[in-house]
């Protein structure tokens, strides 16, 4: 195996996940493959937390930027998925709620996530699946440790 395989798979694998986004999604009114997996994480979040939850929280939780947050948060407002308000305690800062066109979408989006999941999973063991999370947690972990350190420098 040459050094870079490990590079090139990711990459391949990240582009052909478009085919989700190009094939599978009509079934889910215009939505994106990012939004519905950022939906897909605030119905976990929102039924732990009942009064709202902030962008800070949903990027630390799913791991994607505050500014990709931002912008897929802007895009499910403009569509009637989630509502904002100015936080009680700091008004500069925003909670997050979904709304009852979110809650009705919630079986279709978890139904959509589960098919993937189970698509991408087809021939894995248990055990390979642990492997496999281990190993891209610790690529993961790489990577933001090699970000961290490029941004201190800078």
């Amino acid at each position: 195996m040459k050094n870079d395989f490990g590079i090139i798979l990711l990459r391949q694998i990240n582009g052909l996940l478009g085919f989700y986004h190009n094939h599978r999604l009509e079934k889910i009114s215009g939505l994106t493959f990012s939004q519905i997996f950022l939906l897909y994480e605030m119905f976990d979040m929102a039924d732990q937390e009942k009064r709202g939850f902030s962008l800070s929280a949903l990027a630390a939780e799913t791991g994607f930027s505050k500014s990709t947050v931002c912008a897929t948060l802007r895009a499910l407002k403009e569509a009637g998925y989630i509502k904002m308000n100015a936080d009680r305690m700091d008004h500069r800062r925003k909670k997050i709620f979904l709304t009852q066109k979110a809650e009705a979408a919630r079986e279709e989006v978890n139904d959509f996530v589960k098919e993937v999941n189970t698509s991408l999973r087809q021939g894995i063991t248990d055990q390979e699946m642990e492997v496999l999370e281990y190993s891209l947690q610790k690529i993961l972990e790489n990577i933001r440790i090699t970000r961290a350190r490029c941004l201190d420098l800078e």
